[in-house]
């Protein structure tokens, strides 16, 4: 099962990563199969339920608190309501050992990623989704068996 999980739903970050750059939205409908691989990888990992959802909830308002707290210091949007479900999705699958990998592979890219983009583009808001998918699938692929 492992061997499906992991390639669809790289598929599925790859696509809304894709369309971010694109134009600088997350589409609900791409989010929505996203979401439904994630639980089937909880699942098949043996993920309880409840855990699952407060991790979930947990990196949401995490999304949140840096959507709101860069508008309060800055005066614009930190990132969009996408971005915050997109991290919703994330927590549902992150195990608590791999958040430091996760936030760690996120935050350089993002630093890294959006200073290329403000110097090419000249524009400080940038897609965030490539950063995110990346450090989600590098979090999922250290929970692999055999990635120990």
């Amino acid at each position: 099962m492992t061997i499906f999980l992991f390639p669809s739903i790289c598929t599925c970050l790859i696509i809304l990563s894709i369309v971010d750059l694109k134009w600088l939205i997350v589409p609900y409908s791409l989010l929505l199969p996203l979401a439904v691989l994630c639980l089937a990888w909880n699942v098949h990992f043996d993920v309880p339920p409840l855990i699952s959802f407060i991790c979930a909830v947990a990196m949401a308002l995490m999304a949140l608190l840096l959507r709101h707290g860069i508008y309060i210091f800055k005066g614009q949007v930190g990132c969009g309501w996408g971005d915050v479900w997109l991290f919703f999705v994330c927590g549902m699958v992150i195990s608590s050992d791999q958040l430091a990998p996760f936030f760690l592979v996120t935050g350089s890219s993002g630093i890294i990623f959006g200073s290329l983009w403000q110097t090419v583009k000249g524009q400080s808001r940038f897609p965030f989704v490539p950063c995110l998918s990346l450090g989600l699938a590098t979090a999922l692929w250290l929970q692999l068996p055999g990635m120990k």
